[in-house]
Formats: structure tokens, sequence, C-alpha cells
């Protein structure tokens, strides 16, 4: 390896320093170790298989937190809108 990690002994390597943590919180760590710790590998599992798995009931977990409602216009609104782009085209230009 050409570089070091920071567990790693002081060598002529340089440290290979990471600006961006890993996790995006301390949340998301625990998460992840919960999910790895409640799932162990299978005897059938592939390395990637096993990691997919374990995504997947991090992701459900993370689904459970439901998003804010998408906030819609009316019918009467988005006509009302429609009439007033509509109002906005020169005349004379042809609308497919």
């Amino acid at each position: 390896m050409g570089y070091r990690q920071e567990w790693e002994a002081a060598d002529e390597r340089p440290l290979l320093y990471s600006p961006h943590p890993f996790w995006t919180d301390e949340t998301e760590r625990l998460t992840y170790e919960d999910a790895c710790e409640a799932d162990h590998p299978r005897e059938t599992d592939s390395l990637l298989s096993y990691l997919a798995r374990i995504s997947a009931t991090v992701e459900g977990k993370y689904k459970r937190v439901q998003s804010m409602p998408h906030v819609r216009m009316s019918r009467v609104d988005r006509d009302r809108q429609l009439a007033k782009l509509r109002g906005q085209i020169p005349k004379g230009t042809e609308i497919l």
C-alpha cells in the first residue's frame, strides 16, 4: 500500500487523510453496526450478497420515517396558472 492508515505505525508512507467522514452521522454508523450484529453472514453468501442484505435492512429502517407530503395544485389553480402562461406567448407563435 502506498499510504498508511491512522491506526498503523508511522513509517515512510504518507498518512491517508479523508476530509469527509465515511458516515453521515453517528446514527447511521450505529444503525449499520446493529444490522451487522443482528444478521451474520450465511454459508451461501458472497461478500456482495451479504452487503446488499445489510444495506437493504438499513434502508428499510430509514424508510420507516415518512417524508413530508407533496403539495399539489388544485385543478382551478392549475388552469389559472396555465392561462397566465399561455397569455405570455407572443401572437402568431405556433403551439404544438
